[in-house]
């Protein structure tokens, strides 16, 4: 029997396939520092990405998010380069011309994010039963539907988000609610030097100004700027 975490949709086809928990766009080849993830239980492991398999999707499903990583794999190489040159300008290089602009899909990257945090949890335990993605997860996830009001990502600039990390390009932690935290509302990223959320329950007011964020802007101070502008 295939197991898929996007059967509700009702059309699995193809086979089982071996879906990354992480887009191999985004994590390429040979080994990735991985940290927040269920089944580390805490730790913070170096592992091959061979390992970071899981049989969780049929081949037509898997297929069908091609685009998803595509736009992902596109969007770290945007922060990398991003973080590259701010470090740069940091140690005094000044390059002639105006402002370094980058562009990339908001709601590629959105539903990448979702994709993922589904990926990680599914079949974890979770309120003392296997986790599985509500059908709203699903269709967000492969853009069939719109996210829920004020659900989707969120740049995070409050220090309270601030974790400690190791230096990777990319780090994960769940984020949940509740009385004994066993409600999954979505995931917390740490990619390069910024920190998103991607939930489906809306976060407090203070950060609705961060909400589907237009452009991340290098520190004005710096000579020579760059923007990542996000197309919504």
């Amino acid at each position: 029997m295939v197991n898929c975490w996007a059967n509700v949709l009702g059309d699995c086809a193809g086979g089982q396939s071996r879906e990354h928990y992480l887009s191999r766009s985004v994590i390429g080849s040979g080994d990735v520092t991985v940290s927040g993830f269920p089944f580390l239980r805490g730790d913070t492991r170096t592992i091959s990405v061979n390992r970071l398999v899981a049989k969780i999707l049929c081949r037509k499903h898997n297929e069908a998010l091609s685009e998803v990583d595509t736009a992902a794999g596109h969007f770290f190489n945007v922060m990398r380069a991003f973080r590259h040159r701010a470090a740069m300008r940091a140690k005094g290089y000044r390059k002639p011309g105006g402002i370094d602009m980058y562009d990339v899909d908001g709601f590629l990257v959105e539903r990448w994010m979702l994709k993922t945090i589904i990926n990680l949890m599914v079949d974890q335990p979770l309120r003392q039963e296997r986790w599985r993605p509500d059908d709203v997860w699903v269709r967000c996830a492969y853009g069939l539907a719109p996210f829920p009001d004020r659900c989707g990502l969120y740049l995070l600039a409050d220090n309270k988000y601030r974790k400690a990390s190791p230096d990777s390009g990319i780090c994960i932690w769940t984020l949940t609610k509740g009385k004994n935290a066993d409600l999954l509302t979505g995931g917390h990223y740490k990619i390069e030097e910024a920190q998103f959320a991607i939930t489906m329950a809306p976060l407090a007011g203070a950060h609705q100004p961060l909400y589907r964020l237009r452009a991340l802007k290098d520190k004005p101070a710096l000579e020579l700027r760059q923007i990542i502008n996000f197309r919504w």
